[in-house]
Formats: structure tokens, C-alpha cells, sequence
């Protein structure tokens, strides 16, 4: 159900346990972490990209995060050159889409 796609797996994510299967768009995968069966998107930050990655985390782990229009943050982490975060997937599409084709230009929140 929707709501179980949402949650977080309970363990800590380690990035051995998350396998990328496909592109999405640039820097941007579809990823499966193998234990739960979890779908997800792995976001790939270049290193120029550091301070982005700590704006849109910030943004991620405080309250909006319970917005139904926004993503959930599974897991960070980083290796030698780039860093990830890996997030819910949004069978959806995009926000910026969503509320270009709503009405009026405005989503409504219930």
C-alpha cells in the first residue's frame, strides 16, 4: 500500500545493499535495496555539488518531509568521489509537472 511505500526500511541502509537497475535521467537511477524489495531513486551529487547535497538534506530530514508532495529521504552516504541520497520513488512524476498540469497552477493539500 501507499503508506508502507513511504516508510522507511527499518534496518539502517547500508549502500552494499542498494542494486541500481536502470536510469531515470542524468544522475538520477532506479535502485532496489535488496533486502526489502524497496524501490527507490539513488540521486548522484558531483563533488561541486557538495553544498547542494547538504541544502537538500536539511531540507529533507526537517518537518516538510511529512508533505505528501515531497519525497522521502531514505539513506545518504558517499564514496571516494561522488555523494547519494537515496529517496522514495515518485511513480508520480515530478512536483514541478504536477503542478503545472493542476488546475489553476496550484496543488491542494487535504
Amino acid at each position: 500500500d501507499a503508506a508502507a511505500q513511504r516508510a522507511a526500511p527499518s534496518d539502517v541502509i547500508e549502500p552494499r545493499d542498494v542494486e541500481v537497475d536502470g536510469v531515470v535521467a542524468d544522475r538520477l537511477f532506479h535502485a532496489v535495496h535488496r533486502p526489502t524489495g524497496l524501490q527507490a531513486l539513488l540521486r548522484q551529487y558531483l563533488p561541486d555539488e557538495a553544498e547542494l547535497f547538504e541544502n537538500e538534506l536539511a531540507i529533507l530530514q526537517t518537518g516538510v518531509a511529512a508533505c505528501p508532495y515531497v519525497v522521502t529521504l531514505y539513506a545518504a552516504f558517499a564514496d571516494n568521489t561522488c555523494k547519494y541520497a537515496l529517496l522514495e520513488h515518485a511513480a508520480g512524476g515530478d512536483l514541478f509537472h504536477r503542478v503545472r498540469s493542476a488546475p489553476g497552477g496550484r496543488l491542494h493539500v487535504e
